[in-house]
């Protein structure tokens, strides 16, 4: 099942002309400067340091980052998924979390749309969704290019769900998720309207994914990502105070680029300076805070 899995995101990937290699059985692909695997967040990555360099090889980036898989849920580790494992019926939570259940699911329909459809339809929710953080640098890609990378997906239902949500028949929303298996169901990318905040669309849309994937189908759970680093973002606290998301803590084990790792020892000492300076390092910065934590101040790993 595992090899039929990588196999249908590695022509997935290829289809969108996206840069990955498969590596001791795990999928690996670039991300925001690091090289990631792509993959459950409860599956262990075993990998090397000589391996992790012959990664930076292939790939690119400053480090390749990864974790062994084994979730805990004790709330003291710093590197965490953000994931759900139950479904909350609108009937068991208290009354304001219903009131405001109430009004997204009667505002509101959620449904699957295809490729297709938020290929043709969905750039404008994603324009806008996006310009809210034009001041925070976040670069958006233009509707063709936009419209050609959701369209790549057309075939590939069974491991990429579209979700849809609708407001009087507008799409005013909209989920993009990675299924891998019954296992996880990864809610990659959501995207809202801001001027429809009002009608709760976010309330409706977690709501019926949460109860399709975990009481409709039985995953073992559904996840928002990991923690964030390079931007502030709401969404995960809004999951865990809203929905019973909880943080699934991991061991984060990073491998660094040689030179790039000498440069990281010399300014992690002035990381609070060169973090106003450029917001990407100030990431890199955390994360190697974060590692540290695991790890102490001398191991890569």
């Amino acid at each position: 099942m595992k090899n039929e899995l990588i196999n249908r995101f590695a022509d997935l990937f290829n289809e969108r002309s996206e840069k990955f290699t498969i590596f001791n059985n795990t999928l690996f692909k670039p991300y925001n400067g690091m090289v990631v695997p792509f993959a459950p967040a409860n599956e262990n990555v075993n990998i090397s340091n000589h391996n992790a360099q012959e990664l930076l090889s292939q790939l690119g980036g400053k480090l390749v980052r990864w974790t062994d898989g084994e979730f805990v849920f004790s709330g003291t580790q710093e590197w965490y998924a953000v994931v759900c494992r139950k479904f909350t019926s609108i009937d068991s939570v208290k009354s304001k979390l219903r009131n405001e259940l109430g009004k997204g699911i009667s505002n509101c329909i959620v449904e699957r749309v295809d490729a297709k459809y938020l290929g043709r339809l969905g750039y404008d929710v994603y324009y806008k969704a996006c310009a809210k953080y034009k001041l925070s640098n976040v670069n958006y890609i233009d509707e063709k290019t936009y419209s050609k990378y959701t369209l790549a997906g057309y075939n590939y239902n069974d491991i990429l769900h579209y979700w849809g949500v609708f407001h009087k028949g507008k799409m005013i929303a909209y989920s993009t998720n990675y299924i891998f298996g019954q296992t996880e169901a990864l809610y990659t990318s959501i995207k809202i309207d801001p001027a429809y905040l009002n009608v709760f669309p976010l309330y409706a849309l977690i709501y019926v994914m949460n109860r399709y994937y975990l009481l409709e189908n039985t995953f073992e759970y559904v996840n928002d990502g990991y923690r964030t680093l390079l931007h502030d973002t709401n969404i995960q606290n809004f999951l865990i105070k809203k929905f019973n998301f909880v943080k699934a803590g991991l061991t984060l084990k990073v491998y660094y680029k040689s030179m790039y790792y000498k440069i990281i020892k010399v300014i992690y000492p002035l990381r609070e300076i060169v973090g106003i300076i450029d917001p990407r390092l100030k990431a890199i910065l955390e994360l190697e805070r974060i590692r540290r934590s695991y790890y102490g101040p001398s191991l890569q790993v």
